[in-house]
Parts: structure tokens; sequence; C-alpha cells
């Protein structure tokens, strides 16, 4: 029934982390903290680069700097400025996976399974097989 559906939708919620705020509870894409620069519409995407929130880093135009070269982007580990998890003197190896864990295809903790090279490139892992259904 719906109200069931609802409940599962509810549950599964109370247990995410939101990617924007870090706070439990919800999801980025409905987090109440992330706006906008003009403050009406929801953005959770800033470019860590520019400050952009019209493109993130990956679609930035602007050269980086080589002294600094994502001033915009906020640490969730040590709650800094200007670097990521993955690059946090706090994290040391664990990368962007602060309660353990790695990249499922080539074991780096540098990033996630859906951006590693190897994912792209479509070559085979050796952790796991990505054929095997």
């Amino acid at each position: 029934s719906e109200a069931r559906r609802l409940k599962r939708i509810e549950e599964k919620q109370a247990g995410t982390t939101c990617f924007a705020c870090r706070e439990k509870g919800h999801a980025a894409k409905n987090c109440p903290k992330a706006t906008t620069e003009d403050g009406k519409g929801k953005s959770v995407g800033i470019c860590y680069r520019c400050g952009s929130t019209r493109h993130t880093l990956s679609r930035c135009k602007k050269p980086a700097d080589t002294e600094n070269p994502m001033p915009f982007a906020s640490c969730f580990v040590c709650s800094g400025k200007g670097h990521l998890a993955s690059a946090c003197p706090q994290n040391k190896a664990k990368g962007v996976y602060p309660n353990g864990g790695c990249c499922k295809i080539c074991g780096d903790t540098a990033h996630l399974a859906k951006d590693c090279g190897l994912r792209r490139e479509g070559t085979q892992s050796p952790l796991i097989d990505l054929n095997f259904g």
C-alpha cells in the first residue's frame, strides 16, 4: 500500500547522510540548507574551483591555481575549506571513506567506484567481476 511505501522511504532516509550539509535524515537533493547564491532555488552542486553554483568542478573553464586548486571545497572530515576529505590531513589513509572502505573496483581510497578510472576505461577489475550477474 501507499502508506507502507512511504514508511519504507522514511526508514531508508533516517539512515541517509546528506552530502551537502553532512546531517543525517535526508539526501542532498532534499537538503533544506542547500540554496543558490540568490537564496531562491535549491542547488547542491558548487564548483570547488570558482565557487559557481551553475556548474561543478568537472565543467569549470577557469584554470586551476597551483597554490590553492580548490578554494571553495569543504571538507566533511575537519570542516575546513580548500580541500576535500580525500586530501584532509586529519583523514590520513581513509581518503573519501572516513568510516573505512575503498573503491570496489580498484581498491583505492581516493575516489568512489562511480568515479573509478578503471570503470571508465572498461577494464576488468581484480576486486570484482563486473560480468558476474
